[in-house]
């Protein structure tokens, strides 16, 4: 199982664990958005989640065992 990082808070932790995960991409931490995003997937912790302005939630999707950049790229 891959190690989850943060990017807020730097958390670390893997699916595995009670706290869920979240995936976005680096474009959804950027405050320009004419800055491409980079490809691969970007890790915020559930607590990060959680604080984040309601309105910015919908560009993060739960990350499951079965779903995710680690999975569509690895194939496991």
């Amino acid at each position: 199982m891959a190690e989850l990082v943060c990017v807020s808070c730097g958390r670390q932790g893997d699916l595995e664990s009670s706290l869920r995960w979240y995936e976005g991409t680096t474009r959804d931490l950027t405050l320009d958005p004419d800055e491409s995003a980079m490809e691969n997937g970007t890790h915020l912790c559930g607590d990060c989640y959680r604080q984040m302005d309601p309105e910015d939630r919908p560009r993060w999707k739960p990350l499951t065992r079965l779903s995710g950049f680690v999975r569509e790229q690895t194939g496991g």
